[in-house]
């Protein structure tokens, strides 16, 4: 780490901040700042928001991640993700709620028409929200039908901010464009909290941060070094997608980025 994040961090641990780490999925936080979090030694309260499939019929999309993952249904496989996510965190001491919010992968149109109900039949896709993953769910287009579902998980983090003492917020900054991470990212903007956004790995291995957004938000960047040896035995709990996401079971090098808003690094460092 180079001295100014190390001060930073320093700081950030003497004012006792409880970390509040909104993780879209279950394995976000995990795997994009699990090096950070090995370190530090402040409350950690693992918030995951999309923990559930739905009933629907399964879609192609739907299909080909379940193959992938080794599963028949996806009941199941949400089932022992959960178990992976809390066995994971519970090493680092954390609180952990997950919200019951529905993955967009599975996200069902909430009031489809007669019209959309009869082609269902011939394919499902026609009462998923985001039917198609290359084409809808890494769009980074968050869908007008996702109204509800954004009030309820802005009801839900609420309630669990209010129990924490001085809560800070950790969240994606949505590299990769995947809807739920670009939902999750807009969605703590609406909260009076501080920020740390992190760099969305293993997307941020071939795509780029929306400067756009970080521009607009004042943020400034700052790599982390870790202890790799010990993230890669941190994210082995998630025995359900390691497989899936790293070939030959070998987690790529890469340091650990977040983004910090400037008027809070001064600060934060002037006190």
């Amino acid at each position: 780490m180079n001295a100014k994040i190390d001060d930073i961090i320093r700081k950030i641990t003497e004012k006792n901040y409880t970390l509040l780490c909104i993780s879209p999925h279950l394995d976000d936080a995990a795997l994009s700042i699990g090096g950070l979090l090995g370190q530090i030694t402040n409350k950690i309260v693992n918030i995951t928001v999309f923990t559930m499939s739905s009933e629907l019929k399964d879609s192609l999309s739907v299909k080909a991640f379940l193959k992938q993952c080794g599963y028949n249904q996806a009941k199941n496989l949400y089932i022992d993700r959960i178990s992976e996510d809390k066995a994971a965190f519970s090493k680092l001491n954390a609180d952990s709620y997950h919200l019951g919010q529905i993955d967009a992968l599975w996200r069902p149109l909430p009031k489809p028409n007669a019209f959309q109900k009869l082609l269902s039949k011939l394919l499902p896709e026609f009462l998923y929200t985001y039917p198609i993953y290359r084409v809808n769910v890494v769009s980074g287009k968050v869908s007008k039908n996702d109204k509800i579902t954004i009030e309820n998980i802005e009801s839900q983090i609420k309630n669990i901010a209010i129990q924490n003492k001085n809560p800070i917020l950790l969240c994606p900054i949505g590299i990769g464009k995947n809807v739920d991470h670009i939902l999750v990212r807009d969605l703590c903007l609406n909260f009076d909290l501080e920020t740390i956004y992190w760099s969305d790995f293993p997307y941020n291995l071939s795509c780029y941060p929306d400067q756009d957004f970080i521009q607009k938000n004042n943020l400034q960047q700052f790599e982390i070094n870790f202890d790799q040896n010990k993230k890669n035995n941190f994210l082995r709990e998630y025995r359900t997608q390691f497989k899936a996401l790293f070939k030959d079971d070998k987690v790529p090098i890469k340091n650990e980025i977040i983004y910090l808003n400037q008027e809070f690094v001064e600060k934060i460092l002037s006190k």
